[in-house]
């Protein structure tokens, strides 16, 4: 064997795998067999060492240093780079370290000072260096590009806002600004106009992705808001309308749009983007809605800081384009990883300092707050989409300036549409995990105006959204590679099969549209750890690297285990406590969000009992609801355990998981091996799996394995408890409870 372990009294403390022809495939069986660190050699081939530690997550070792890391992704890559440069100087060598290095510059912009460490290192030309450096940085930039549909486009700088809408009203058609926030976009331009365009007696017709946009944008006379149109004659009679996307294809506003002399598109790339990827029923007849009134309207204004070339295609090329390329320099953003930075906004509101803390994840921001009420005594207010119409948070969305709140926390329901002036908050915070685009992340945090400096945490996405758009779009070429993979045929002949397939799995128009929108969203929040590092050196921001503290990211990961559960204590309770809402009250919530927080307690009461088919909720019943996942847990179980016979492509992983069940339940059929055994079978249908809506992860240990098929089961309601198997090691079995009432529904 090409590996030797170093021992720890009894137990294996790591592996050390020597540097040798087989070094990646060691590393790979030793990640899938056993739990134990690994360590690659890099005394022979640096390249290979650093190629199988960053496929294998593995460490570093050399005879003359001994562990240089125990893993790879602790180290900066200028650390990577220079350990490369120092133990390799071939041109193989100084290209790879060029590489390491343009990826750092790509988060942290210090392009000039990479490509002097690299010249000083190896004793190349510094031009050389920042040659090489440079063109695998644009390759990176271009990738990141076509994924945000940037708009290359140059446009006319405005002079002052001023002009931009004096030129609008002057002569109107189509026009695209592309202006920074604080700008006076809404204020100096878009109000004015809108205004103008009512006095003349032209329709106007205002379009949004959010409600809580639509409520605080142009409330001016004669214009309604789409749910206050309660009968044909206020629509009849209305000079505005102000609607949110998702309605726009319904059939009463269908006069009036046709008819609108004016159309105004207020974050014009998030409303593109909502229709295409968000939540929206007959997605392809709202998108042709909104299509043929942006087609149709003698005049247009699609209006964002962010505005992409999806908006250009949409609006037509004849548009004008008003550009001012957004520049942040006066503003630094402090990256760290996403515990570190929770710790951060604890420590921060121990020390006093007022809060305002951006959170991508809405259970996420809940459990930040139990964290800090607990340590700091300082109850934040919390502001998600079922809480944004609740007083306290419907006033602060109002009137952000006049809060005396020591610490706020938000959710993507606020990207847009508010602003802060007051210099109320001392302290600013993200904390973003890949739930959206790089673009809203940077929306969420200039929320306030007058902030300088900002601290954000990032994690990429445990589970890869970019895997669930090729299935959900392309699932046959999905599953015909996962077939090819264990076929002994020669490459010819795959791509013939590849080629037939693509053939017969063509996408329609829109569907072809959608996919490559998803396809791109999933592939910036997959890898938000650059993308959005990346995205804010493009705005013009400064961008400084915190240093890891150990302790602040242990606490802060602890802080997170610790809120969820807090969080979910707490709604088990007033869960319990709370009356079911009447049928009008939960329509009423559906279309316009909850009134208090007793409402939407009560209305998901309602639902549990409905899905549930109980009068009276138990404990337990309560705590698999939590607020509202336990009712996909139950649609998934029931789908596998209908008692029917599948016909249907995911009959085999139905199967798989139906089986595991009851011998996982009955314990003794289940063994240590039997998880990882199961992982496999289920790995190798992975297409069959995710289409069931269940994730699954890229487990390759086999605890790693264990806990994978322990998430799954959770996934269906079902928990997991451990079971010691002696020397054969622990392992995870069913409880009988679980699986008792989940049969129960």
């Amino acid at each position: 064997m090409n590996y030797q372990t170093i021992m720890a009294g009894e137990t294996v403390s790591h592996y050390i795998v020597s540097n040798c022809q087989d070094t990646l495939e060691t590393a790979i069986m030793l990640k899938k067999s056993y739990s134990q660190p690994r360590l690659i050699s890099i005394d022979g081939s640096i390249i290979t060492a650093i190629k199988a530690a960053y496929r294998t997550a593995s460490g570093l070792y050399s005879e003359a240093h001994g562990e240089i890391a125990k893993s790879i992704y602790r180290m900066t890559k200028l650390d990577v780079a220079l350990l490369i440069t120092k133990n390799d100087s071939s041109d193989e060598a100084f290209d790879r370290a060029a590489y390491e290095l343009a990826q750092d510059a790509f988060v942290t912009g210090k392009l000039e000072e990479r490509a002097e460490a690299l010249a000083e290192a190896t004793g190349r030309a510094p031009e050389a260096c920042l040659a090489l450096i440079m063109r695998k940085l644009i390759s990176m930039t271009e990738k990141m590009n076509a994924c945000t549909s940037r708009l290359l486009a140059a446009g006319e700088t405005p002079e002052s806002p001023e002009q931009v809408r004096d030129a609008i009203l002057k002569q109107g058609g189509r026009f695209m600004l592309c202006l920074p926030t604080a700008y006076g976009k809404t204020s100096v331009i878009l109000k004015p106009v809108i205004r103008d365009y009512i006095s003349r007696g032209k329709k106007v017709l205002v379009i949004t992705h959010r409600r809580s946009i639509n409520r605080n944008i142009a409330n001016l006379p004669g214009i309604v808001s789409y749910d206050e149109c309660t009968s044909p004659d206020i629509i009849a009679n209305a000079q505005g309308l102000k609607i949110v996307v998702n309605s726009l294809s319904a059939a009463k506003y269908k006069d009036f749009i046709e008819s609108a002399d004016l159309v105004v598109i207020d974050e014009a790339s998030q409303v593109i983007s909502h229709v295409l990827g968000g939540e929206v029923k007959h997605r392809q007849d709202v998108w042709n809605a909104l299509n043929s009134c942006v087609k149709s309207a003698p005049s247009v204004i699609m209006a964002d800081a962010d505005i992409n070339s999806r908006c250009a295609s949409m609006i037509g090329p004849e548009a004008r384009l008003f550009k001012i390329e957004q520049q942040h320099s006066d503003i630094t953003v402090k990256t760290a990883d996403i515990d570190h930075v929770r710790g951060l906004v604890v420590e921060a509101v121990k020390d006093g300092k007022k809060a305002l803390i951006a959170c991508d994840v809405a259970k996420d921001a809940q459990a930040l707050a139990k964290v800090i009420a607990k340590k700091t005594g300082k109850t934040p207010l919390v502001i998600t989409a079922d809480s944004a119409r609740w007083e306290a948070q419907a006033a602060f969305i109002a009137n952000p300036d006049a809060t005396s709140e020591h610490v706020v926390i938000y959710s993507p329901v606020i990207t847009s549409a508010l602003s802060i002036t007051s210099k109320h908050f001392d302290a600013h915070f993200g904390l973003f995990q890949g739930s959206i685009v790089p673009s809203d992340a940077i929306q969420m945090l200039r929320r306030d105006r007058t902030a300088k400096t900002f601290t954000i945490g990032m994690k990429n996405p445990d589970y890869r959204k970019s895997e669930v758009v090729e299935v959900k779009f392309r699932k046959g070429l999905v599953k015909v590679e996962e077939i090819l993979r264990g076929m002994g045929i020669s490459e010819e002949m795959k791509d013939k099969i590849r080629e037939a397939v693509k053939e017969d799995t063509k996408l329609s128009t829109f569907d072809a549209l959608q996919y490559d929108h998803n396809r791109s969203e999933a592939w910036l929040k997959d890898n938000i750890q650059n993308s959005l590092p990346a995205t804010l050196l493009q705005q013009g921001f400064k961008i400084e690297v915190l240093e890891r503290n150990e302790r602040l990211a242990k606490d802060g990961f602890a802080d997170k285990s610790q809120g969820l559960k807090a969080v979910k204590k707490e709604v088990v309770a007033k869960l319990l406590e709370a009356k079911a809402a009447s049928e009008s009250v939960v329509k009423t919530v559906e279309e316009a969000g909850s009134k208090d927080e007793a409402e939407q307690v009560s209305v998901s009461r309602a639902r549990a009992q409905q899905v549930m088919k109980r009068e009276v909720l138990t404990e337990e019943d309560a705590k698999l609801w939590g607020t509202g996942e336990g009712e996909a847990k139950i649609a998934r179980f029931k789908k596998i355990f209908d008692g029917l016979e599948y016909e249907n492509e995911n009959g085999d992983v139905a199967e798989l998981l139906r089986k595991a069940v009851r011998d996982m339940a009955e314990g003794n059929a289940w063994t240590v091996d039997s998880s990882a055994e199961l992982f496999d079978k289920l790995n190798a249908q992975r297409c069959e799996v995710i289409d069931m809506g269940l994730r699954i992860s890229t487990a390759t240990s086999k605890q790693g394995k264990q806990l994978a098929i322990s998430s799954i089961m959770r996934e269906l309601g079902l928990k997991t408890k451990k079971k010691d198997g002696g020397k054969s090691g622990i392992y995870y079995i069913i409880t009988p409870e679980s699986l008792e009432l989940m049969r129960s529904y």
